[in-house]
């Protein structure tokens, strides 16, 4: 009975309508190499987020057979992010250890962590027009973030736009599951909120630091978020001797750009690296190779 009442449309404390994201072209995703992740974080030469700024990180978190944004990357992240502006965990719904290992993080850095699993909500009401979804609910905490960063790992990313599906009510969960075209219904979850992407790229489609160190990016494009983690990803399929089609012939990443979430060609992707990091500049051109971007070396 409480499985079936959990299914049941929310009661929202804030209401919204859906305003289409302005796109900036070409999108830039920043790519780094360091050691290690903190080091990684470090070398980016642009952070996207406002200084001062408070920040609701939101991790992948662990769930059933689903992995979860590495310990090391998560400590990284949690560093960074304080460095540019006040910091504070939103965890979605996960297992035990997961939420354990995040609480301790949390506490190493002085971090609040805060449970959005289970409410409030709040409803962004969709564009009929566009939407198969009339609307998504989702928390509220999230609207009420000045800025959200979230965080996503290639080396688990089986599908693209995944992401919110862990997070939105489960019972918006389950309307975007159900539908005849699931992809493009998934794909709908990414409106719910605008978002800074960092992007753990170790392995990288094997290519990482001699030592075995880490690669990160950072972008404000949710497209550009998805092609670098699924090309990334699809890199170390091919090297295992699997073919894999080009991620913009994904359908979701196709979904994506008929809703206009970010930039709709390779075009207008620039991939960013220090000329003095080699290990960013060779995964630069190898994802440029798969999603048709630019690779701009900054001299700097």
């Amino acid at each position: 009975m409480n499985a079936i009442a959990a299914l049941r449309p929310p009661r929202v404390r804030l209401e919204r309508r859906y305003q289409p994201p302005e796109v900036a072209r070409p999108a830039v995703v920043e790519l780094a190499s360091g050691h290690y992740p903190l080091a990684a974080f470090s070398a980016l030469r642009q952070p996207i987020p406002s200084a001062g700024t408070p920040h609701l990180l939101i991790p992948e978190t662990t769930r059933g057979q689903r992995r979860g944004t590495s310990p090391f990357f998560a400590q990284a992240a949690l560093a960074w992010a304080a460095a540019v502006g006040q910091a504070q965990v939103g965890l979605p719904a996960t297992d035990r250890r997961c939420r354990d290992r995040w609480l301790e993080l949390a506490a190493r850095s002085d971090t609040q962590v805060m449970d959005i699993a289970h409410g409030p909500w709040a409803r962004l009401h969709l564009d009929a027009h566009a939407f198969a979804l009339t609307s998504i609910d989702l928390p509220a905490s999230i609207f009420a973030a000045p800025s959200v960063i979230g965080l996503l790992r290639a080396e688990h990313a089986r599908e693209p736009f995944t992401f919110w599906s862990e997070i939105v009510h489960p019972n918006t969960r389950l309307r975007a599951s159900v539908g005849d075209d699931r992809d493009r219904l998934l794909v709908e979850l990414a409106a719910a909120h605008q978002a800074i992407w960092l992007l753990d790229l170790t392995p990288g489609g094997g290519v990482t630091a001699s030592d075995g160190g880490a690669i990160v990016g950072v972008t404000d494009d949710v497209i550009a978020a998805e092609l670098c983690v699924l090309a990334a990803r699809q890199l170390s399929w091919i090297r295992a001797g699997f073919e894999e089609p080009g991620p913009w012939e994904h359908p979701r990443v196709q979904a994506a750009t008929e809703l206009r979430l970010g930039v709709d060609t390779g075009r207008d992707i620039a991939l960013r690296a220090s000329a003095n990091d080699d290990v960013a500049i060779r995964l630069a051109e190898r994802l440029a190779r798969r999603i048709d971007a630019v690779v701009l070396i900054d001299s700097r």
